[in-house]
């Protein structure tokens, strides 16, 4: 699941190859009996659904402070979009008709 993450933020802010999301500024650290943590540009849900792995393939915002005042974390933009709606029939896929 943490893959669809960091594909996500590469789809929006690009790739970095070579630096780690370890390294960047914006991956914040929270410890408790252990320590996880989040991505400041993707957002926190306050769940594991939003911690973040350290070897991720960084991002184009790698060191870039990540402006909260005036940028929305994008997890909260995919909340927003809407969903693909495909009305037409996938190739080959089998169409059920309901009776009238």
């Amino acid at each position: 699941m943490s893959n669809r993450k960091i594909k996500a933020m590469h789809m929006e802010y690009g790739r970095l190859d070579g630096r780690k999301c370890g390294d960047c500024c914006n991956l914040s650290s929270y410890a408790q009996s252990r320590t996880w943590y989040k991505c400041e540009a993707y957002g926190n849900s306050n769940s594991e659904a939003t911690d973040w792995a350290k070897r991720n393939i960084a991002c184009g915002l790698f060191n870039i402070s990540f402006d909260k005042v005036n940028r929305i974390p994008l997890i909260q933009k995919l909340k927003h979009e809407p969903k693909q709606i495909i009305d037409e029939p996938i190739k080959g896929q089998s169409v059920m008709e309901l009776p009238k």
